[in-house]
């Protein structure tokens, strides 16, 4: 299984399955979903702080950060993840592991890392990122490994432990951030009923490019100006004692701009030329590498322009 592109979800959440888990909440969904976007290696494991995924989500209240330490540990005690640590603080260094699963004797599903990432990264309350989280897990369970999920309203709420009005309002969330597309023809009172839930096909780059958008935008309303500039595009392979990755962006001052990055570097390659030109071939390179995207432990200013790995043949 590709766990660089995919999250594996066990059925916890439907009310007929063996493996349903009553007390499942938001703050469980999105530790579980959450911890499986940072892992990088082949051997389906990652290191990982509680710290570095509230930063990333962007939680910054203690009884908050207590609930989501609370919410890993239940995970840890329902056997639906492993750590190799038996008291976890907010800041221990923690080698994570999903248990093994096979289809033989476990009902589970995968949904898209992309979209959760999107998620993760939006600019939604933290309450309704949980409950997206909780939403997207659900409609994957019931639509397994077709593209189409029929469950009504009524079934997504008892599920998810979530009021019909709450649940509508996140379907138009996740509609918004491009992780299903629905057919709305079926309303009432503006409330979606019956409808029939489609996961979009793409992998939601689009979202996570929203950035590399707006600085093209400028750099068209720059373009004299900016030609004018010299920049370099980079390619620098980053790596620490856990991690090894890569990072692609535009540059005046390359010196500089590596002695800004919290991480040891080995630099691929350099193409100097202009302001203009180097973030249209930076786009370009991002755009490529959608499906490779990386998430690194250490959050610092251009975490969002890493990568798993390079395709030499785009550079």
């Amino acid at each position: 299984m590709d766990t660089k592109r995919v999250i594996v979800i066990k059925d916890v959440l439907r009310k007929q399955s063996d493996s349903k888990i009553e007390q499942f909440n938001g703050y469980h969904a999105i530790i579980y979903a959450g911890v499986q976007t940072f892992y990088h290696s082949m051997m389906n494991a990652n290191v990982l702080t509680l710290q570095t995924l509230y930063q990333t989500i962007g939680i910054t209240t203690p009884s908050i950060k207590k609930k989501m330490k609370d919410a890993m540990e239940d995970l840890i005690k329902w056997g639906l993840i492993n750590v190799n640590k038996d008291k976890i603080t907010h800041n221990t260094p923690l080698f994570i592991t999903l248990p093994e699963m096979s289809l033989e004797k476990h009902r589970f599903t995968t949904i898209n890392k992309q979209f959760v990432w999107n998620i993760l990264t939006s600019n939604y309350s933290i309450q309704e990122k949980n409950n997206m989280i909780l939403v997207y897990m659900v409609l994957a369970q019931y639509m397994g490994n077709d593209i189409v999920a029929f469950p009504n309203m009524e079934t997504i709420a008892k599920d998810v432990g979530l009021s019909r009005p709450t649940v509508n309002s996140m379907l138009k969330h996740l509609k918004h951030l491009n992780v299903i597309d629905y057919d709305n023809s079926n309303t009432y009172n503006g409330y979606l009923v019956g409808n029939i839930y489609v996961f979009c096909d793409t992998s939601g780059y689009e979202y996570i490019l929203k950035a590399e958008t707006s600085k093209l935008t400028s750099a068209e309303f720059n373009k004299d100006k900016w030609l004018s500039i010299d920049c370099s595009l980079y390619i620098v392979r980053l790596y620490d004692e856990y991690e090894d990755f890569y990072k692609i962006g535009a540059t005046t001052d390359i010196t500089r701009r590596m002695g800004q990055i919290p991480y040891k570097h080995e630099i691929i390659k350099v193409v100097n030329t202009n302001m203009y030109d180097a973030y249209y071939m930076e786009y370009e390179l991002h755009k490529k590498h959608a499906s490779v995207k990386y998430i690194p432990l250490k959050i610092f200013d251009g975490y969002t322009e890493c990568f798993w790995i390079i395709q030499q043949d785009e550079i």
